[in-house]
C-alpha cells in the first residue's frame, strides 16, 4: 500500500516519527487500529510536519510533537494531495468545469478554494513561482507545502510520499527558493564586471572573486536514471528546454512548441547557474581537474546531481568542497542507505559541521516513498 504523504522536521539531535496507519491502493485512509501506539518512546524534543493519517489510539500525542498540517476524513476525496494534483492537471488541460468540481472538493477538506494559494503564497521566489506555473505545476500539493515550510525554517527534513506525488519538487522548490538571492546577485555581479571590462568575459580570478562558494546544493540519487530525471527537471526550472541537444541528442516531439509558455523569453530567473550530473564513469573522469587529464566540469558548479559512490570518490579526491553546500538532499534515501551505507558515511563525514562555510545553516533532506522510521533513526544515530 502507498504510504501517506508526509514531511517531518528533524532537529539536530533526533527524531521519533509516528507509526503510519494502513491506507488503501487509492490512498484512502482507513479506520485507525484501536489501541495501536502511534508514537515510539521519545526522549528528545522534535516537531513533525505531516500530511496523512497517524495511527491514532487513546493515548494522546507526546507533548513535544506538533502536528502542523493534516487531512482527516473518510473516502478517497479526503486525500488532499491527490485532489491538488487533479486540480493542477485540470487547469493545465483548461478543463475549467472539472477544475471547479475538484476545487469544491478541496474546499470541503480545507475550507478554502485552492489549498491556501499558489507557490508565491508559500514563500517561493516570484521568478520560480512563475516558472513552476508555466511548467504546469499551477499550485503546490500538500506534501510540497509542508516540505516548503519545514525546509525554509532551516530544519533537517524527511519527505515521505508515494511515487508520483511530487517529492522531487517538494525539495527542489524550497532549495532553489533558498538559493535564489545568491544566484541572482551572482548574475548581476558577472554582468557588471563584463560591462566594466568593455564587454569582455572576466578573467578566472575575477570570476572566482565574485562567485559564491560552491557547490550550493548537492542531490544524491541511487541510480543514473533517476539522476537524469532530476537533472532535467532542475534544468527546466532554471529556464532550459527539454529539447536542448546538449542534454538529449534525440529530439522529443512536443505539440504547440511555437509560443510555448516555457520558452526562454518568459524566463525571469538567474541565467548563469551551473548544474552538473556525475552519474557514471565517464562523467566522474570528466570531473577531475585538467592536471589529472579531466575536464574540470565541477569548477564553479552550483548544483550537483550524483550517486553516492561517485560523490564519495569526488570528495575523497578533493575535487569538490562539500562543506560549502547549503542543501544536501538524499533522494530515494531508503535505497541509497541500503546499497551505499559506507559511501553515505564518507559523504556526511566530508560535509562535517551543520553550518556551511558561509556561516549559514545547512539543511539536510531525505526523501523517499518507503523510507522507514528505523532508517531515519539510524541516520540520526550515525550523525548524518
Amino acid at each position: 500500500h502507498p504510504r501517506p504523504h508526509s514531511a517531518f522536521r528533524i532537529p539536530p539531535t533526533t527524531l521519533r516519527t509516528p507509526q503510519q496507519g494502513p491506507v488503501s491502493a487509492r490512498y484512502t485512509p482507513l479506520s485507525p487500529r484501536k489501541g495501536a501506539s502511534h508514537l515510539r518512546p521519545c526522549t528528545l524534543t522534535r516537531r513533525a510536519v505531516s500530511y496523512g493519517l497517524f495511527d491514532y489510539s487513546e493515548t494522546p500525542l507526546c507533548s513535544s510533537t506538533s502536528l502542523f498540517s493534516s487531512a482527516d476524513g473518510g473516502g478517497a476525496d479526503s486525500d488532499l494531495n491527490r485532489l491538488q494534483t487533479l486540480l493542477n492537471l485540470a487547469i493545465e488541460r483548461e478543463d475549467y468545469a472539472e477544475a471547479a468540481q475538484v476545487r469544491d472538493k478541496i474546499r470541503i477538506v480545507t475550507g478554502n478554494s485552492g489549498g491556501e494559494g499558489g507557490w508565491a503564497k508559500i514563500g517561493v521566489s516570484e521568478w520560480l513561482a512563475d516558472r513552476g506555473e508555466r511548467m504546469g505545476f499551477a499550485m503546490p500539493t500538500q506534501v510540497q507545502r509542508n516540505a516548503m515550510q519545514a525546509i525554509t525554517d532551516e530544519a533537517d527534513t524527511v519527505i515521505r510520499s508515494p511515487t508520483g506525488s511530487g517529492k522531487t519538487l517538494a525539495y527542489l522548490m524550497p532549495m532553489l527558493a533558498g538559493l535564489s538571492d545568491d544566484l541572482l546577485d551572482e548574475d548581476i555581479s558577472k554582468y557588471l564586471n563584463k560591462f566594466i571590462d568593455g564587454g569582455r568575459e572576466p578573467s578566472r580570478e575575477v570570476r572566482e572573486e565574485t562567485s559564491k562558494k560552491t557547490p550550493m546544493g548537492i542531490i544524491v540519487v541511487p541510480s543514473k536514471e533517476l539522476g537524469t530525471q532530476v537533472s532535467i527537471l532542475i534544468y527546466q526550472l532554471l529556464g532550459g528546454h527539454r529539447n536542448n541537444p546538449t542534454m538529449l541528442p534525440v529530439r522529443i516531439e512536443q505539440k504547440h512548441v511555437p509560443g510555448s509558455k516555457t520558452n526562454m523569453f518568459t524566463y525571469k530567473g538567474p541565467r548563469s547557474v551551473k548544474v552538473v550530473g556525475v552519474l557514471d564513469a565517464e562523467s566522474l573522469n570528466a570531473s577531475m581537474p585538467v592536471s589529472d587529464y579531466g575536464l574540470d566540469i565541477l569548477n564553479g558548479v552550483h548544483l550537483v546531481v550524483t550517486t553516492p559512490d561517485n560523490l564519495a570518490a569526488i570528495a575523497d579526491r578533493g575535487h569538490l568542497d562539500l562543506p560549502n553546500c547549503r542543501f544536501l538532499v538524499v533522494d530515494e534515501a531508503d535505497e541509497c542507505m541500503r546499497r551505499y551505507p559506507d559511501e553515505l558515511a564518507s559523504i556526511f563525514n566530508h560535509v562535517g559541521s551543520p553550518v556551511a562555510k558561509d556561516g549559514r545553516t545547512r539543511v539536510k533532506i531525505f526523501a523517499g516513498a518507503s523510507i522507514s522510521t528505523s532508517q531515519v533513526e539510524d541516520a540520526v544515530d550515525n550523525g548524518w
